[in-house]
C-alpha cells in the first residue's frame, strides 16, 4: 500500500499545473433551484439591475383597457405592451409631472398655504374650503395621495410661477426626459388636452423612483391625518386602492402609484409593484371603462409578470 502511494505521489509531482487566466474564469456561476420561477444567480449587484428576466410561460395576461404596459424597472425591458405609444388623455396622472416641477422649484416647506377662491377646482378626494390655512407639506400630501385638485392649484400658485409658465416648465421637463408623446395643457389633469402614452408614463415612474423620493413616499401613503393651521382636524384617504390590496398571487406588493379618471380618459393608473425577490415592475393602464377596472387590470398584470418570468434577486 505504501509503495502505491509513493508511485502516485511521484506521478503528481510530474504534473505541470497550467495557470488559469482571468478570461477563462466564469465568476459567480449561476445557482439554479428546482423551481424555474425561483432561479437565483450569484451575480454582481450591477448586473442584477440590468439583466431582463426570461419568459418561462406562454400565458398572456387578461386586460380590458385601451392601453397597457409592464416594464421591468431594472432593465427597462418591456414585458407586456398594448398600444404602448398611442396618445390618449391621462387625467390626474398629469399631477406626477406637476409635482416634479414643483419640487424642482425648491419649495420652502416652512411656509403655509391659504386656500383662495381662485384655487377652486372640481374632482379629487379633498375639497379644501376657501380661507383654510394648511402647511405646505400637508397640502402636498393631499394633492398627491388624495389627488385633490384645489390643493394642487394652490401648490402651483405657491411657487410664484404663472400658470402659463408652469405648464411650459412641465412640457420642457417632458422633453428633457425624452417623453416624445406627452403634452400638458393644465396642472391638474382635468382637461383632455393632457395627453401621453403608457410607455411615457412608465418612464416617469422610473424617474420618480430614482430621483423624486418625496413623490414616491407620499404616493405610498394609504391615509393622512392632519390639523389645519386653524386647529381643525381632518383626514384623507388615497385614491390608489391597490395599496389596500393584499399581496397578490405572484407575490407583489404595490409600492406607490397615481390614479386618474375623467369621462374622456376613463380609468387611468400608473403604479410600481415589488416582488418577493425585490424586483420592481412599473405598470400603467389607460382607458379603463370603469374606475375599478384599472385596479383589477393592474393587479392581473402584476400577477402575470411575476409568475411568467424567471426573475433575478434584486
Amino acid at each position: 500500500m505504501i509503495d502505491v502511494l509513493i508511485q502516485i505521489a511521484a506521478l503528481l509531482h510530474l504534473v505541470t499545473v497550467t495557470p488559469v487566466v482571468a478570461s477563462d474564469v466564469i465568476p459567480n456561476p449561476p445557482r439554479v433551484s428546482q423551481k424555474q420561477t425561483e432561479i437565483t444567480y450569484a451575480l454582481p449587484e450591477e448586473s442584477r439591475r440590468t439583466w431582463p428576466p426570461e419568459r418561462i410561460s406562454e400565458r398572456n395576461p387578461e386586460v380590458n383597457v385601451r392601453a397597457a404596459i409592464v416594464i421591468d424597472n431594472g432593465s427597462q425591458e418591456v414585458l407586456y405592451g398594448h398600444n404602448i405609444d398611442k396618445q390618449m388623455p391621462i387625467a390626474s396622472i398629469t399631477k406626477l409631472m406637476t409635482f416634479m416641477v414643483f419640487l424642482d422649484a425648491k419649495p420652502d416647506w416652512s411656509e403655509d398655504i391659504t386656500m383662495l377662491s381662485e384655487d377652486r377646482q372640481f374632482g379629487g378626494n379633498v375639497q379644501a374650503s376657501t380661507g383654510m390655512h394648511l402647511s405646505k407639506s400637508d397640502t402636498f400630501r393631499l394633492a398627491l395621495m388624495a389627488s385633490g385638485n384645489d390643493v394642487t392649484a394652490a401648490l402651483v400658485r405657491s411657487t410664484g410661477i404663472s400658470i402659463n409658465e408652469y405648464i411650459d416648465l412641465m412640457n420642457t421637463k417632458a422633453n428633457d426626459l425624452g417623453l416624445e408623446n406627452t403634452k400638458f395643457v393644465d396642472a391638474t389633469g382635468l382637461r383632455s388636452g393632457n395627453i401621453s402614452t403608457v410607455h411615457d408614463i412608465a418612464k416617469i415612474l422610473a424617474v420618480i423612483e430614482k430621483s423624486y423620493p418625496e413623490i414616491s413616499e407620499v404616493a405610498a401613503l394609504r391615509s393622512h391625518q392632519f390639523t389645519t393651521r386653524d386647529g381643525e382636524m381632518r383626514s384623507a384617504r388615497t385614491t390608489n386602492r391597490l395599496l389596500d390590496f393584499p399581496i397578490s398571487e405572484g407575490g407583489a406588493k404595490f409600492v406607490f402609484g397615481k390614479t386618474g379618471f375623467t369621462s374622456e380618459a376613463g380609468g387611468c393608473l400608473g403604479v410600481q409593484a415589488k416582488g418577493h425577490l425585490g424586483q420592481k415592475i412599473n405598470i400603467v393602464v389607460l382607458g379603463s371603462p370603469t374606475r375599478a377596472g384599472r385596479f383589477l387590470t393592474a393587479k392581473n398584470l402584476a400577477d402575470w409578470a411575476l409568475t411568467s418570468f424567471a426573475w433575478l434577486p434584486n
